[in-house]
């Protein structure tokens, strides 16, 4: 969780008050470890994608993922609830 708490942190800009985040977790990060964080912003700013992968292994030149996740951020809209 202190991962997935780590990249949120940094997939939100200062002042943007998430709206929704999802993780799903991949693979353990087994210490010690070298890990890469990468984000691609939406391009309509409403959000971000981002990952947390490994070094390159066996199977997984790119690098293994160990959690991939979103960020939803902007204005959040109520309806209106009539009595």
């Amino acid at each position: 969780m202190w991962t997935f708490a780590r990249c949120a942190a940094e997939a939100v800009p200062p002042g943007t008050a998430p709206v929704r985040l999802t993780a799903a977790f991949r693979a353990p990060v087994l210490l010690p470890a070298t890990v890469t964080y990468t984000r691609r912003d939406a391009p309509d700013g409403t959000g971000s994608t981002f990952q947390l992968r490994g070094g390159p292994a066996a199977g997984h030149p790119e690098g293994r993922v160990h959690l991939y996740g979103t960020a939803r951020y902007g204005t959040v809209t109520y309806g209106t609830v009539t009595r």
